[in-house]
């Protein structure tokens, strides 16, 4: 009957929607992770940075001398 079909695509359907719905919360978490990298590389990257920037200007001073 309809209302037999009707129930059992609405069940499709949920179970279709639970199972996006973990998908969707896996993604989440590695994108977190990825960005959580990310943002760690930058912060090396900063302070590897900030540290050449440094070392160069030592050694600027110790020439002009």
């Amino acid at each position: 009957s309809d209302l037999v079909n009707t129930a059992i695509h609405i069940q499709v359907c949920e179970e279709m929607i639970a199972k996006l719905e973990m998908e969707n919360t896996v993604l989440r978490s590695s994108f977190e992770n990825l960005k959580d990298e990310v943002d760690a590389k930058f912060t090396v990257l900063d302070a590897f940075k900030k540290h050449a920037s440094s070392t160069l200007n030592d050694f600027i001073k110790l020439n002009e001398t």
